[in-house]
């Protein structure tokens, strides 16, 4: 469902949760970190070497994407469940709290699906600088790239649970970033 108003209200801009997710620059480009607006590193990421073995949703290995607090406390693990179509669980204190779904073979459309949040589907247009995340009560998320790729400025609508969409957007970005 396509919303026609999908920018912020200037009340969401003032009273929104705003974070700048960074890719480290010089690296593999899977690691980064997320900034409040403050300028204040909220969390890293990076990625985690899974266990020994492999699945049939995980075929070749896939490492696990990880994000924690700078002290190592509070951290989503988003680990690959399914090849075919890709699927990955997010996970948070050992339990799967939510999904993300690559829903196009340009991986440009996702949707992520938390616990006690509605479902957000990320429609990422070829050639532009902003998009959003959009559930079935309206727009949630917005995305404005930039002053390059390795950058996303994300805007989270006032009242809606940060963690773990952080997160879950951080990987999408990465995906995007590494293989888009």
């Amino acid at each position: 469902m396509r919303r026609n108003n999908t920018w912020p209200t200037e009340e969401g801009i003032a009273r929104g949760t705003k974070v700048l997710c960074q890719i480290d620059r010089g690296a593999d480009g899977h690691t980064g970190a997320l900034w409040d607006e403050k300028g204040i590193i909220r969390w890293r990421y990076g990625l985690r070497k899974n266990g020994p073995g492999w699945g049939r949703g995980n075929p070749f290995n896939k490492r696990d994407f990880v994000v924690a607090e700078p002290d190592a406390g509070n951290e989503v693990i988003i680990r690959r469940d399914s090849f075919l179509p890709p699927v990955f669980n997010i996970i948070g204190a050992g339990t799967i709290i939510g999904t993300i779904r690559m829903r196009s073979m340009f991986r440009n459309k996702y949707t992520i699906d938390i616990d006690e949040m509605n479902s957000l589907t990320f429609r990422m247009p070829l050639f532009t600088t902003s998009f959003y995340g959009e559930s079935s009560v309206g727009t949630e998320v917005w995305v404005a790239l930039g002053p390059s790729k390795m950058e996303w400025y994300i805007l989270i609508k006032p009242g809606l649970k940060v963690w773990p969409l952080v997160p879950a957007v951080s990987f999408i970005h990465t995906e995007w970033w590494n293989y888009g």
